[in-house]
Formats: C-alpha cells, sequence, structure tokens
C-alpha cells in the first residue's frame, strides 16, 4: 500500500497525457480553485523522500498528496541499456544493473504528466501537492505544472556522502542493498561516477529560476522550517509554531 499522502497511479498508462483546465497555472487562475504545487528535486539519496513524508507527517496525510517520479519508470523492455562496453567492463555490477534508469528516456513523462494533472484537478485548492524526482527539472511541461520548485543542493564533499548512502540502502522498489548483493564499494563508485552523479548533472541539475536551494545534509526539521518561511503555507507553519 501507499504511504500516507502518496498518489501512486492507478490502473493502465496512457500513451499520451491530456492537458486538462485545472492542472494549468492560466487555466485555474480564474477560478482560484488549484492547489498549491510544488516540485521537489535533486541528486538520488539525497532526502526527497524523506523531506516529503515529513511534510505529510506535520500537515496530515489528507492535506499534502505526494506524486513520486519513481513510479513511473518505463517498463523494463522499454528501458535504455547501459552501454555495451560498460557492462562489459563492469561485469559483476552488470549482474544487477543493465538498464540506463538515470536519463530522461528511463521515465513515462505523458503518463507522469496525466497522472499529476489528475491529482491536481481532483484536489482541494486548500491542498499541497509535490512532485518529486531525480529528473524532474528536465521536463519543461512539468515545470509549467508548478507554483514553486525546491532543490536539494549536495557539493562536492557531500556526493561521497550520497553514495555510501545509495550503496547501503536496501528496500527501495523492495530491493535488497548494493553492499548485500555482492558489489563492492570500488565498484558501485564506478557506477555511481559514471552512470549517477554524471547523469544528473547532465540533466537533472539545472534549476528554474527562483529555486528554493536546501543543502541535502540540513536537518530535515530545519529543512521544512526553511520552507515555512519561503513559501506561504500557512497550515505549515502553524505546525511548526
Amino acid at each position: 500500500p501507499a504511504a500516507p499522502g502518496h498518489h501512486p497511479p492507478s490502473g493502465a498508462r496512457a500513451t499520451r497525457a491530456p492537458r486538462c483546465a485545472a492542472c494549468t497555472l492560466e487555466g485555474s487562475s480564474a477560478t482560484n480553485s488549484r492547489p498549491l504545487v510544488l516540485g521537489l528535486a535533486g541528486c538520488t539519496a539525497s532526502g526527497k523522500s524523506t523531506l516529503c513524508d515529513a511534510i505529510v507527517k506535520r500537515q496530515g496525510g489528507g492535506a499534502v498528496a505526494v506524486v513520486t517520479l519513481d513510479d513511473f519508470w518505463m517498463e523494463e523492455s522499454r528501458l535504455p541499456s547501459l552501454p555495451d562496453d560498460w557492462l562489459a567492463n563492469n561485469p559483476n555490477m552488470a549482474r544487477l544493473k543493465q538498464h540506463d534508469t538515470n536519463i530522461p528516456e528511463s521515465v513515462d513523462w505523458a503518463a507522469a504528466e496525466e497522472h499529476i494533472c489528475e491529482v491536481i484537478a481532483s484536489a482541494m485548492s486548500s491542498q499541497i501537492i509535490i512532485i518529486e524526482g531525480f529528473l524532474l527539472f528536465s521536463q519543461p511541461q512539468l515545470i509549467a505544472l508548478l507554483d514553486r520548485t525546491i532543490y536539494l543542493t549536495v557539493d562536492d564533499a557531500e556526493k561521497e556522502v550520497l553514495m555510501m548512502r545509495k550503496y547501503r540502502r536496501s528496500g527501495h522498489f523492495g530491493k535488497p542493498s548494493y553492499e548485500s548483493r555482492g558489489i563492492t564499494v570500488e565498484e558501485y563508485t564506478r557506477y555511481w561516477d559514471e552512470c549517477v552523479i554524471d547523469r544528473f548533472q547532465s540533466y537533472g541539475s539545472r534549476r528554474p529560476p527562483g529555486t528554493i536551494d536546501l543543502p541535502c545534509t540540513m536537518a530535515t526539521a530545519q529543512q521544512v522550517q526553511r520552507l515555512a518561511m519561503e513559501i506561504p503555507l500557512a497550515a505549515l507553519t502553524h505546525q511548526l509554531d
């Protein structure tokens, strides 16, 4: 089951997302019925889900809807493959990772847009909707749906912290950690440098103007406090009083 506040897609995915009037900034301005829609991006393992969970917990599940782009990976048969030479040179890692899931082509953006529009159209104007994803800022059509954007920053010293967090993390997509599946730190470091952080810097790190930057290593409670100061989230502010 989905976590409280989280809105995974249900049913078959459409091949093209019909843009509903209620989900666009222009279409909702006349009725003033649109909820506040936030976009949250950052490198993998930077704490996006943790921050969303903290906001949901403070607000209550009914006040916040979270859409995670991890729910919109292409079916395995449609996922792009890692380069053949990379797979040949990294045989142990290739046992577990044959597909390149860190590029925009790995995501069904049409299905994601359709689902986001459905969530926006069905939400009350008092609600907060958070769209979170590693590659969110690579997609102008999704940025156009957002009222404010938030980015979890990472400096060079913190990249190794995130790498080790990802290496040791279990439970993501129901899978054991890379460490427990026999991948060495050296092997995972090569994958991280060449196929994760490099992809993110190319596709996911260019944020829109006005984006709120939050250090990924800042305590989650402090991140929420910063957001309450930057964004007119009256209910959120009350929770922090």
